[in-house]
């Protein structure tokens, strides 16, 4: 039995209705996304309905940068159009790449947790505060603490989202997280 197997058997044994979402991340599990062992966790998401967040994140030392890129996240979704994939940190320093996949497939949303801090300055900000105003009812907010404070993170992305409109501002704070896990 590997780790996926006692992973799921746990799973199974949990309060599922408390569970809102699993997260797999390939960089510190060290297992590419698309493994077939994956597919274990892809099944019980569907059965649960419940999202499976990868963390977006593209960097890492034991997985081929290609196998982290958004474009990845496409060919999971096509291959499992039921499940609910959240790519977080929106596709790191590939955003656009990331807003494409969540386009082409009604069962991809993405996270702008870390990112809005860590691209600070950068001109990849733009290109989230577009993804925001595009894609309101696909995008959502997260702070990604403890890697910065929840109040810091928050103040920012209120400041730098301060011109676009409030129901798309609200849908990517609040109400597209209480859609997504049912909240």
């Amino acid at each position: 039995m590997d780790n996926s197997d006692k992973s799921l058997k746990k799973l199974n044994n949990e309060k599922i209705d408390q569970l809102k979402f699993l997260k797999i991340h390939p960089r510190s599990s060290l297992i590419d996304s698309l493994d077939k062992k994956n597919e274990k966790f892809f099944k019980w998401a569907v059965k649960y309905d419940k999202p499976i967040i990868f963390c977006g994140y593209i960097r890492g030392d034991n997985i081929p940068l290609k196998n982290l890129q958004p474009f990845v996240y496409d060919l999971i979704s096509k291959k499992w159009p039921k499940l609910k994939l959240i790519i977080s940190h929106c596709g790191s320093y590939r955003p656009m790449d990331a807003l494409a996949v969540a386009q082409s497939n009604k069962n991809v949303f993405l996270d702008l947790s870390h990112v809005l801090m860590y691209f600070k300055g950068s001109s990849l900000i733009n290109d989230f505060k577009f993804i925001i105003d595009k894609l309101d009812q696909k995008v959502i907010y997260g702070s990604d603490f403890p890697e910065y404070p929840i109040d810091d993170y928050l103040n920012y992305t209120l400041h730098i989202t301060k011109n676009i409109k409030k129901d798309k501002l609200e849908n990517f704070l609040y109400n597209n997280a209480k859609k997504i896990f049912k909240i």
